[in-house]
C-alpha cells in the first residue's frame, strides 16, 4: 500500500473539492494526507462522498494567502511525512489540481532499493524536473527531502523562482538536487500517462486523445480545473481507446533519458 501526500492552502480548497474524490476512489492509495494551513472544522467534515480510503488532514502551517510562502510548503510537508513513517513505506507527492483517473499503484512495483525515486525526467536544457514524484521511504529519501527544504529556502532568499506563472523555487531546487545528487537513483516515469499536462491547450488535448484510457492522471494546471466544461471534455477524452496499447508506465532499466523517448516523451511543464 502507499500514501498520497500533498499540500493545499485554504485559498486553493476549491481545487481539492474537485480532485479529492478522484484521489480517494481511483488511486488505490491507503491514505490521502493533506497538509494545509486551514484549521476550520469544515476540513474535518470532508469528504462529502463515499470512500474506503483514509483521508487525513494535517494543519501544519499558519494561514497564508501569500503565493511565495505557500509554494515553499511542499518540501516541508514532505519532510514531515517521511519522518512520520517507517522505512519501506511508499508514497507519491502530488499537486491538489491533479486528477487521478486510474490506479497508479503498479508504479511502486517498479521502485526498488537502487531506484527508489520515480520522477518525470526532462533531459532538455532549461527544463525543470516536476516536483511530482513517487518514492520509497529510506535513509536516502529522508536525506534528499531534508536537503530539499534547505536548498529551496536558499533559492527563495536569493529571489530565484519567485515569479508567478513560472517554475517556482520549490521545483527549481528539487530539479537541482535530483540532478546533482540523486539522478542515479531515479526511475524514469512516463509523464504522458502519469501526469499528462501541457502549457498549450491544443497540445494537451491531442496528447490525451492519443493516449486515451492509458492516461492515469490529468494535471489541470494554471487554474484549468475551474473550467467545468473543459474538465468534463478531458475526462471523456481519457476514456476512449488508446492509439497505442503497448505503452508502459516506466522503464526500470536503461540509461537516464531513454525512457521518455521510447515511451512518448515528457510533456514539458
Amino acid at each position: 500500500m502507499y500514501d498520497i501526500v500533498l499540500y493545499c492552502s485554504q485559498n486553493y480548497m476549491a481545487a481539492l473539492d474537485l480532485t479529492l474524490p478522484y484521489f480517494a476512489n481511483n488511486s488505490g492509495a491507503e491514505r490521502v494526507i493533506v497538509y494545509t494551513d486551514e484549521k476550520d472544522e469544515e476540513w474535518r467534515a470532508k469528504p462529502h462522498f463515499d470512500t474506503k480510503t483514509t483521508i487525513e488532514y494535517r494543519p501544519l502551517f499558519p494561514r497564508s494567502d501569500d503565493w511565495i510562502e505557500n509554494v515553499g510548503r511542499l518540501p516541508l510537508a514532505a519532510e514531515d511525512y517521511v519522518n512520520s513513517v517507517d522505512d519501506g513505506r511508499y508514497f507519491c507527492s502530488l499537486a491538489a489540481d491533479i486528477m487521478i483517473l486510474r490506479s497508479v499503484r503498479e508504479v511502486f512495483g517498479l521502485i526498488n532499493d537502487d531506484r527508489w525515486l520515480g520522477i518525470f525526467r526532462v533531459d532538455v536544457e532549461n527544463r525543470t524536473i516536476p516536483n511530482v514524484f513517487y518514492a520509497r521511504v529510506n535513509a536516502a529519501c529522508r536525506d534528499m527531502v531534508k536537503h530539499w527544504v534547505r536548498i529551496s529556502q536558499v533559492y527563495r532568499d536569493c529571489k530565484i523562482g519567485v515569479e508567478k506563472d513560472r517554475a517556482a523555487y520549490d521545483q527549481i531546487s528539487f530539479d537541482f538536487l535530483v540532478r546533482s545528487c540523486y539522478y542515479d537513483n531515479t526511475l524514469p516515469l512516463n509523464q504522458s500517462l502519469l501526469m499528462n499536462e501541457a502549457d498549450d491547450l491544443q497540445r494537451w488535448w491531442d496528447s490525451v486523445k492519443h493516449h486515451g484510457h492509458n492516461v492515469r492522471t490529468l494535471h489541470f494546471k494554471g487554474g484549468r480545473w475551474q473550467n467545468k466544461d473543459l474538465v468534463e471534455k478531458m475526462l471523456r477524452l481519457a476514456e476512449v481507446s488508446s492509439e497505442d496499447d503497448s505503452e508502459r508506465l516506466a522503464s526500470p532499466c536503461g540509461p537516464p533519458g531513454v525512457a521518455e523517448v521510447a515511451h512518448g516523451g515528457a510533456v514539458q511543464r
